[in-house]
């Protein structure tokens, strides 16, 4: 009969004790605010994502126009190569074939450097609106954020569930 007592006694400490763990977590829980934000959005709806677009397209514009000139003097060079083919002399065609092959390798080479350095601009704005935002939300942002590493909404004093549970006390 004691060993039962005791047990009962040991298991309604350890529940209590259980319930009183879990108190503060949910207090906690429904005074904060948590917001998921989605990177992608941000890096492409965004206001300063659509302003780093335009100073994308702005910056590569000129190299863009170079690229759509060259592919039209390649495919001008292929088609003239194609048609006089049957009337050329074989030196002549093994001339043109060569220089079509390296406009060619010219352009697949000047289309790789622009991808590269496309996305190389476009991750670098992509950071800088990663920072932003960062600051944004270290900054306050309205109080609407959670923020990571202090684990309480920003732009609220570190104690608030400190202050209002002495508050109620008294």
């Amino acid at each position: 009969m004691k060993t039962a007592s005791a047990t009962l006694t040991k298991s309604l400490a350890v529940l209590a004790l259980g319930w009183c763990a879990l108190a503060p977590v949910q207090a906690q829980t429904s005074a904060s605010r948590i917001a998921w934000l989605s990177p992608e959005r941000i890096y492409n709806e965004s206001k300063l994502a659509k302003l780093a677009g335009e100073k994308l397209q702005e910056e590569f514009k000129s190299r863009e126009k170079a690229m759509q000139d060259m592919a039209g003097r390649l495919k001008a060079a292929s088609e003239k190569l194609e048609k006089d083919v049957p009337s050329l002399a074989e030196a002549d065609r093994i001339k043109r074939q060569r220089d079509v092959f390296e406009l060619d390798k010219e352009y697949q080479r000047r289309q790789r450097e622009f991808r590269e350095d496309l996305n190389q601009r476009t991750n670098e704005e992509r950071q800088a609106i990663s920072e932003k935002a960062t600051d944004h939300q270290a900054d306050g942002g309205g109080g609407r954020f959670r923020h990571r590493a202090a684990g309480r909404g920003l732009g609220q004093p570190a104690h608030r569930h400190h202050r209002q549970s002495a508050g109620r006390a008294g």
